[in-house]
């Protein structure tokens, strides 16, 4: 029985992976950017006489910005489909490497690499359709714009705060969503999107009902009505998104967990 953790077997497994799934991750990766270009072709030939071009492009990033979420969550969702079938399982066993380095190097693959490529593939669709149409490409004129406002930002202003608020709240919303179809994974390796599509969707639908609608109300108000000082916005904002990523850590110790018990067969088998 190997305890003992170590990042070479994790590499080994990452490596034996894309070896073994090169073909299929090929052709995933292909249809995403497929999509990706699409749209960012149609966009710009549907605008090209447009007279605003900062509004094209924040339109077609926006669209770009809902394809990463999607293919995200579908990305997560397949964090544990080693899992899905018996076959499988026993192969997954058979692979010498403790459960830990098998569980960081799907993490790894789904959730790092994953999130990588798919980024990588938005930015190339984008670079793409404005070499076809002639002209920079919108990420880097949002860059220069960026840079522009961070120059006139003063410190005492918040406004820089307030911008990298923006970026942890969205990054930490992404990181979210991932682990939950993450978690989602290691309770349905089959179907794994479906059924935690639909539990997120009752989840939506009922937890209104247990919650009353006056006590939600009355804290929406004293939020409404309460004067807060700066350190105290600053502490409930910054809180707040402190909280998201702990919660995300939470629904990845969970997935950890039912990783962990799924795999208890493989410690009565090698002691």
């Amino acid at each position: 029985m190997i305890d003992k953790f170590s990042w070479s077997r994790v590499w080994f497994l990452i490596r034996r992976y894309f070896n073994e799934n090169f073909r299929q991750l090929s052709m995933t990766i292909g249809v995403i950017f497929g999509i990706m270009l699409f749209f960012a072709i149609t966009i710009n030939k549907s605008c090209s006489d447009f007279a605003d071009f900062s509004s094209v492009g924040f339109g077609l990033w926006l669209i770009l910005f809902a394809i990463i979420g999607f293919s995200l969550t579908v990305s997560g969702s397949l964090t544990f489909s080693s899992t899905a079938t018996k076959p499988k399982r026993i192969v997954a066993m058979m692979v010498p490497a403790s459960k830990a380095e098998k569980f960081v190097s799907l993490l790894l693959i789904y959730n790092c690499f994953g999130t990588l490529t798919i980024v990588l593939c938005a930015f190339l669709a984008d670079a793409l359709t404005s070499l076809m149409f002639l002209h920079s490409p919108f990420f880097v004129q949002f860059f220069s714009f960026f840079s522009e406002v961070m120059g006139k930002i003063k410190v005492e202003d918040y406004g820089l705060e307030i911008f990298f608020a923006i970026i942890s709240l969205v990054c930490g919303s992404l990181i979210c969503s991932m682990a939950t179809y993450t978690l989602g994974s290691s309770l349905w390796p089959k179907k794994s999107f479906l059924k935690t599509f639909c539990v997120m969707f009752a989840i939506q639908v009922f937890l209104p009902l247990f919650i009353p609608t006056d006590l939600a109300m009355r804290l929406i108000h004293w939020i409404a009505e309460t004067n807060f000082d700066n350190v105290n916005i600053h502490l409930l904002a910054w809180g707040g998104i402190a909280l998201i990523y702990i919660f995300s850590g939470l629904l990845y110790w969970l997935a950890w967990r039912r990783y962990r018990s799924t795999q208890l067969i493989q410690k009565f088998m090698m002691d």
